[in-house]
């Protein structure tokens, strides 16, 4: 049995503040950057509730948008090394 790593992918492997705010700034015609995210609680960013923020957050999950994140650049010949030695989840 291989020893196994957890790999946190937000903004570590993808893109995923970067395409989060693409898709806020789509679908509720704001015109934030990634660099206006000081602060990982969204809500704080954007504004409303922190449970909005959670609800605009799950509403991103849906969608294709998040099941293609881009790779942050040169993360992936890293992460095949990992996978030659390790379970990755």
């Amino acid at each position: 049995m291989r020893d196994i790593i957890a790999i946190d992918v937000d903004d570590v492997l993808l893109e995923f503040y970067l395409m989060l705010v693409r898709f806020h700034n789509e679908r509720y015609r704001t015109s934030l950057s990634k660099d206006d995210f000081t602060s990982y609680f969204v809500h704080e960013v954007w504004g409303g509730t922190r449970e909005e923020g959670i609800a605009k957050v799950l509403e991103f999950y849906n969608t294709q948008e998040f099941r293609d994140l881009p790779a942050v650049d040169r993360t992936l010949f890293g992460v095949a090394r990992l996978a030659q030695i390790y379970d990755l989840v």
